[in-house]
């Protein structure tokens, strides 16, 4: 389900991060650009040829990114 999200959203295609996608996203998203710059770096060599588990593993990074951020709760 993640994987279909993150696809339709256009931040992930074929199993890794799309950062023309993920730079157009943030356009709409309240997210600043230098963090979602930072998702990208530090997230794009994430790739896995079961596109489900790539999503998972990019969702997970993009979650620490937010959290390193102070964007997103601490669990």
């Amino acid at each position: 389900m993640i994987a279909c999200i993150f696809e339709t959203m256009g931040v992930v295609k074929d199993g890794k991060i799309c950062k023309e996608g993920l730079e157009a996203w943030q356009k709409e998203s309240p997210i600043p650009a230098e963090v979602i710059q930072t998702a990208i770096t530090e997230c794009e060599e994430i790739t896995d040829a079961d596109h489900c588990e790539a999503a998972t593993e990019i969702g997970h990074c993009f979650k620490e990114t937010l959290k390193k951020a102070g964007l997103f709760p601490e669990d």
